[in-house]
């Protein structure tokens, strides 16, 4: 990306920090931040029966590798996998991926080196919270988004039960997960 010019590209989180959406910093990413605003925003952009957020989808992934007897660094990045989505709209796949949308995934992958250097994560993706986030997702859409269209992708998945947590029970659960993990990293 080219040397910050302008001051421009920049949102107010949720705890009042200048947030740089282009030059991100790693001093400016905090987790109350990212539990907030994933707590707020809901899946599938709005499209199911009930409101789920990317925090309680987050939690879901971080529990599923820890029943597939994943280390804590791998359930952590499970945790953590959509934070850039905490400062970026959820952009759905099939539109993320036009050519028209290189600047935006410039923007994503910027935001994901940055929070990856403040939660010493991977920067690339990781296989197994791959396989977990998909499991997940087959879980999700089965639960909220039925009748599913003939030509959905669905194909079996962890089935999704009780009550969706709602904002504020979401962002609280998914900080303690986050506080959980960190004593075990």
């Amino acid at each position: 990306m080219a040397n910050k010019k302008e001051d421009l590209g920049w949102i107010q989180t949720f705890t009042g920090r200048k947030f740089d959406l282009i030059y991100p910093e790693v001093e400016d990413v905090v987790i109350e931040d990212i539990a907030h605003a994933l707590s707020m925003k809901c899946r599938y952009n709005g499209h199911c029966k009930e409101f789920y957020s990317v925090a309680e989808h987050s939690v879901r992934v971080s529990l599923m590798l820890e029943l597939e007897k994943q280390t804590p660094e791998v359930q952590f990045f499970g945790l953590m996998h959509d934070a850039a989505e905490a400062y970026l709209p959820d952009v759905p796949s099939p539109l993320k991926h036009l050519p028209e949308f290189g600047f935006f995934r410039d923007v994503e992958r910027g935001l994901e080196t940055t929070i990856a250097a403040k939660f010493d994560l991977p920067i690339f993706k990781h296989p197994v919270v791959d396989w977990a986030d998909k499991q997940i997702v087959f879980g999700e859409m089965a639960r909220l988004m039925s009748p599913l269209h003939p030509d959905c992708f669905h194909q079996g998945g962890i089935p999704i039960e009780g009550r969706m947590l709602g904002p504020e029970r979401a962002e609280n659960f998914f900080l303690f997960r986050y506080n959980e993990l960190l004593k075990l990293k």
